[in-house]
């Protein structure tokens, strides 16, 4: 991550919920941070890339929380 400064950094956040590390990111990009790389890292230490292009510091919950409900509905029937 770049700071608004310039300073480059390498910042670690452990959740259980994929949701929370979206909003870190964001909340990152939303203090004027620009994201170089991000990377999910699973238990297994497997490392999944992601987009830093997609984190553009406008909230996700809404819209994860959409394709939840559209998920779970197309599960029933």
């Amino acid at each position: 991550m770049s700071s608004t400064e310039g300073e480059i950094s390498a910042h670690s956040f452990y959740s259980q919920t994929f949701e929370d590390h979206m909003v870190m990111l964001n909340t990152c990009v939303i203090y004027g941070n620009q994201l170089l790389s991000a990377r999910l890292i699973c238990s297994d230490k497997s490392r999944t890339p992601l987009p830093v292009e997609a984190f553009d510091g406008v909230p996700i919950g809404p819209h994860t929380q959409a394709l939840e409900r559209e998920y779970q509905q197309i599960l029933r029937t």
